[in-house]
């Protein structure tokens, strides 16, 4: 019966430090965030102090917008980096180069900016590198509704 018990604390001693391990790993990340909206509300109120400056403008419709929309999701994908151009082309259409990607990374972010945004691929061209895994990609996205 003494085994038994022995067995159980074990168990719960070790269930209890998984739980504190989850827990102040998910505290660390909350404080991260916390801080990361703190510097992000402060360079808001530094750009708010531009004379001219028009928060309306940054998500307007057209050229500004697919150009942000690309930068944007390309750093969320971990590809900011690989891009050595972008260049709108009109309202409409973006080209840009990515240079040594992780293929598989802009795989999963061509079918986000296809699907979310009804983007559509006019003009894709991929070389591939010696690393494994890395390529030279020539892009180029246009709403898919003009």
């Amino acid at each position: 019966m003494a085994d038994k018990h022995r067995v159980v604390g074990v168990g719960v001693g070790l269930l209890a430090l998984l739980y504190l391990a989850v827990w102040f790993r998910l505290d660390g990340r909350v404080d991260a965030l916390g801080e990361e909206i703190t510097r992000l509300q402060g360079e808001l109120a530094w750009m708010n102090q531009i004379p001219g400056f028009d928060p309306s403008h940054t998500q307007a419709s057209g050229l500004s917008s697919l150009t942000g929309y690309v930068e944007e999701t390309a750093r969320e994908y971990g590809l900011v980096e690989a891009i050595s151009r972008i260049e709108p082309e009109g309202n409409t259409r973006v080209s840009l180069r990515l240079q040594d990607a992780p293929f598989g990374r802009v795989l999963d972010w061509i079918h986000l900016s296809t699907g979310e945004q009804n983007l559509m691929i006019s003009r894709l061209t991929v070389a591939r590198q010696d690393a494994d895994g890395q390529v030279h990609i020539e892009l180029t996205l246009e709403r898919a509704d003009r």
